[in-house]
């Protein structure tokens, strides 16, 4: 029961471990939206859970839009180079585009940085 109740463990780990170093990817902006501090994450996987109320609905909410991105950047590296072109995406830039939005046009604080 013990070595179920270490693996149980490790996954949870893991687990946290891949949603905390997707979240760093993000703008702090969309953290606040989400309902995660910037400051916990910045504090690293022992702050777990980056927030002062959460649920497991919370976080489900949070995998699916995981997934979604994934979905998302499976869809655009299928099209070619001039359909990107047309939506104005770099083929390189296709996981950026799809986290923080097109520089000046889903959102701002991207065209300041660019």
């Amino acid at each position: 029961m013990k070595l179920l109740t270490y693996i149980i463990d490790r996954m949870q780990a893991r687990s946290n471990y891949m949603l905390w170093n997707y979240l760093r990817s993000l703008p702090k902006g969309t953290l606040i939206d989400y309902g995660f501090s910037p400051e916990l994450i910045a504090q690293g996987v022992s702050a777990w859970p980056w927030r002062e109320d959460t649920s497991i609905n919370d976080i489900e909410i949070i995998k699916q839009h995981i997934e979604e991105e994934r979905l998302s950047i499976n869809a655009l590296n299928s099209l070619t180079d001039a359909e990107l072109r047309d939506i104005g995406v770099a083929r390189g830039s296709i996981a950026e585009a799809v986290r923080k939005g097109r520089p000046g046009i889903e959102h701002e604080e991207n065209a300041k940085a660019a």
